[in-house]
């Protein structure tokens, strides 16, 4: 006799976002909730609750489970289901799957209900490590295209709710240098023409290499890379805490992202295998300070002034991540960098926002330079000045500061930052104005956003909780990683000091500027 969860599976009425019997399934067997709500059908003689005996060896009964993984609200409705079940017995000697009970639960979230589109973009932004799925999608739409060297047609998302992807019906052909169709690269027809990706606009920068997708072409060095990144690792960890939480994947999910995420190939075509980084292009990006330095960033007078644009691209994090990078090669000292922060929109939207945003920054800077000036005057224009010296001539009111969602015309500015944090809170629980995440960062990668291509170690069981993996699951995640995953304890590849500012007209790679020439005065025999 099939237990009644195991009749409920079968019963078509029971879709399988339904909150009590996926919250009742996954208490009683967390194996076979995986394998109902991906989409498989039962197949008989399998029993979930009798299977559910090995998940249940601690000796924790359905009761405690529920309380365990938050669902303790629905204990009243799933006693309620089981005096139906009992009626249903007591009228069905022989029981007919179809008229099992349906369970309801209006009680539970519908970001918490499995298999729903909320569900599945909750894990997309546990991925990602944003606010939610939207940013990612308008990262796509606005710049996903950048790289592409040729002529294109933008493949985009078109569906903001589920990311479904496509082409606009009838959108014509279009390339990055804006130059006529004939005259642009293409990998067959015309393997010489003009490359018009980011790289290759920079290529007296950069430099060039061997084009692999075409005989006889170069291409620009590059920098993407994503070799040996955990996708989702810190969303797994989540999920191995507490498997119920929304913000969080399974290990079968980290498995099957890492495998399937792929990357770009030397034309930034979409491939099953990862992107790796030209070497070159990687001490190249260091040494000239493309990836800003902290020494050097540190040098400067900064007010960054941070709106809001979570579900876009300017994210608040970013200004944390230029934080890190000054913090860390300074001594943890960041006094020449202050944040103004507000969460009305990416930019002020009103005079008085403006007034007390972009005017004040304006007049602040203008004193805090005219201090630097007379306290630390510069030899020439790219003459540096220390962190200290920056920071001595700052301006008393050049603090960090918001202003709250509760103060639409910015008249009163807060100063505690966890005051700030914690304003507003969002779906993901965090305040409007909180610092997230990045993909890089939720793999484990710093905040400091600074390692372009990881150094690896060996992919090893000791780095995950005991028991995460099954046999196959593991044997899978080695074949994802074949040379290992991102070691983000050490430098990134090529990682080394700036020594900028370069000039590259002696070719890629650049040389230090040379010292400002001296003025000379005219002689008096001086015929011209």
């Amino acid at each position: 006799m099939y237990t009644d969860i195991f009749l409920a599976l079968l019963n078509r009425k029971n879709a399988r976002e339904h909150p009590i019997l996926s919250a009742m399934l996954y208490a009683f067997c967390p194996t076979a909730a995986r394998w109902w709500l991906v989409g498989a059908d039962p197949i008989l003689p399998f029993d979930p609750v009798w299977k559910s005996l090995e998940d249940l060896a601690s000796g924790e009964t359905l009761l405690e489970f529920l309380i365990k993984y938050g669902f303790d609200n629905l204990i009243e409705e799933i006693r309620a289901y089981i005096r139906e079940v009992e009626e249903y017995r007591r009228q069905h000697p022989v029981r007919s799957p179809e008229l099992m009970p349906i369970f309801r639960g209006g009680k539970i979230p519908v970001s918490r209900r499995y298999g729903s589109q909320n569900a599945i973009n909750n894990k997309k932004a546990a991925i990602n490590g944003h606010l939610n799925h939207l940013g990612c999608q308008s990262w796509n739409n606005a710049f996903g295209f950048n790289g592409k060297p040729g002529n294109y047609v933008r493949f985009l998302v078109l569906d903001q709710t589920t990311g479904a992807m496509g082409v606009i019906p009838g959108e014509q052909p279009r390339n990055n240098c804006l130059l006529p169709a004939a005259l642009v690269y293409d990998p067959v027809s015309n393997p010489t023409g003009t490359r018009c990706g980011d790289a290759d606009l920079s290529t007296a920068v950069w430099g060039t290499t061997i084009n692999e997708n075409a005989a006889n072409s170069v291409r620009a060095r590059q920098t993407l890379d994503n070799v040996g990144i955990q996708y989702g690792l810190n969303a797994l960890l989540r999920g191995l805490v507490n498997p119920l939480d929304p913000r969080s994947i399974t290990p079968e999910e980290f498995v099957t992202l890492n495998q399937r995420i792929g990357g770009f190939d030397a034309d930034v075509n979409r491939r099953p295998q990862r992107t790796s980084a030209d070497r070159e292009a990687l001490d190249i990006a260091y040494r000239a300070g493309i990836v800003s330095s902290g020494a050097h960033l540190g040098q400067l007078a900064i007010i960054d002034s941070r709106g809001w644009d979570e579900q876009g691209i300017h994210y608040i994090f970013r200004s944390f991540a230029e934080r890190a990078r000054i913090d860390a090669d300074n001594g943890g000292n960041h006094g020449n960098q202050v944040m103004w922060r507000y969460g009305t929109g990416l930019l002020p939207g009103t005079a008085l926002q403006a007034a007390a945003v972009t005017l004040r920054s304006l007049t602040t800077m203008d004193r805090w330079l005219t201090n630097l000036n007379a306290s630390a005057p510069k030899e020439t224009l790219n003459s540096a000045r220390t962190q200290a010296q920056v920071i001595a001539g700052k301006p008393a009111d050049a603090v960090d500061f918001c202003f709250l969602s509760t103060d639409p015309t910015f008249g009163t500015p807060v100063f505690d930052m966890a005051v700030c944090d914690a304003d507003a809170p969002q779906a993901d629980g965090l305040g409007r104005m909180a610092k997230r995440a990045s993909p890089r960062q939720v793999a484990g990668g710093p905040l400091a956003e600074n390692v372009l291509k990881c150094q690896l170690k060996p992919l090893s069981p000791v780095d995950y909780p005991a028991g995460t993996f099954s046999t196959a699951q593991w044997a899978r995640l080695n074949a994802a990683f074949p040379d290992g995953v991102c070691d983000w304890s050490r430098p990134g590849v090529g990682q080394q000091p700036a020594v900028s500012p370069l000039t590259f007209v002696r070719g890629p790679g650049g040389v230090p500027l040379p010292r400002a020439p001296a003025s000379e005065g005219r002689g008096e025999d001086d015929d011209d």
